[in-house]
This record gives C-alpha cells, sequence and structure tokens, in this order.
C-alpha cells in the first residue's frame, strides 16, 4: 500500500472515530436531560457538566477535548436558538414532540434570555473564531479574510478557505 493510501485510511478511520464519538456523546447527553426531573432548564453550566461527566465513557481517548468541546458549542448555539426564536419553535415543538419538545424549550427557560441578550451582544461586538486545523463539528462558517461561505459538512478538522486560504472563520 503506498503512502497516500495509508495516509487518506488512517485519516478515514479518524473521521470515522471523531464522528462515533461525537454522536455517542449527543446521545449519552440527550437521554440525561430526558431522565431529569420535569422543568430543571438545561443551561450553560449545566450542558458543560453533563459533557464533562459524560466524556470518560466514550469509547475513543483520541481528540475526547476536541469532541466534548464541538457538543458543548453546538448545544448551546442550539439553546441560544431556541431563546432567540422562542415563541414560533415554541409554539411547533409543543405541538411536535411532546416530552421531548418540552425538554428542549426547557433549555431556552425565560430566566436565560436576559443574560442571552447580553451574550449576543458580547458576541456581536467580539465573534468566536474558528481556525483551520482544529476539529469542529458541522456548521457554515463565513471566512474572516474574504467572506467566503464555508461548509462545514462533517465532523473533523477546519479546512483553510478553498477561495483565498484564509484561516480564521465566524459563524455565517
Amino acid at each position: 500500500m503506498t503512502d497516500s493510501a495509508h495516509e487518506h485510511r488512517d485519516h478515514s478511520e479518524t473521521y470515522e472515530a471523531l464522528r462515533h464519538g461525537y454522536y455517542q456523546l449527543l446521545e449519552r447527553i440527550y437521554a440525561r436531560l430526558l431522565d431529569e426531573p420535569e422543568n430543571k432548564p438545561a443551561d450553560r453550566t449545566r450542558i458543560a457538566q453533563l459533557a464533562e461527566e459524560e466524556a470518560a465513557s466514550l469509547d475513543t481517548e483520541d481528540f475526547r477535548h476536541e469532541i466534548v468541546e464541538a457538543v458543548k458549542d453546538d448545544l448551546e448555539h442550539t439553546r441560544e436558538t431556541l431563546a432567540s426564536e422562542g415563541e414560533t419553535i415554541r409554539d411547533t415543538l409543543s405541538d411536535w414532540a411532546g416530552d421531548v419538545g418540552a425538554k428542549l424549550l426547557s433549555i431556552a427557560d425565560q430566566t436565560d434570555v436576559t443574560l442571552e441578550q447580553i451574550r449576543n451582544e458580547a458576541e456581536r461586538t467580539h465573534p468566536r473564531e474558528w481556525i483551520a486545523g482544529h476539529v469542529t463539528s458541522p456548521k457554515r462558517l463565513k471566512c474572516v479574510d474574504c467572506g467566503a461561505v464555508l461548509h462545514q459538512k462533517t465532523f473533523g478538522p477546519l479546512p483553510k478557505c478553498p477561495e483565498c486560504g484564509g484561516q480564521s472563520f465566524r459563524r455565517a
């Protein structure tokens, strides 16, 4: 087997381990949230706590930190979206999913809305950046240098911007 074939196989195995670990951790956190007593909000602190507690049970130790951070980031983004899109999503989920909808809505507990507005303002003035080469989950990002939109479709290392070679990205 050539070096290129070995490298491709190693990359595929790494990707599969990352993907498996990401979904394994996400599934365990959701299960824990669903098992918690009614009306216990899943705020930023609780999500982080669950992710850290469940991380030790992942099948892989490789990239454990990156997997945990990606899951926390994605769950926080979901919580933020639920908080900002409140009523529309609340109505849809209430009709659609019963217990699951109710648990997701607890993430956007009204006591968090004011704090969320403050965080959103901070994000607008100092937005989070993702750097090429860092492991991230699927998301749409915009190159800081040229504005090109990058669709990160899989869990894995973030590539350089295909348009300009830039290495810094923000959410699109």
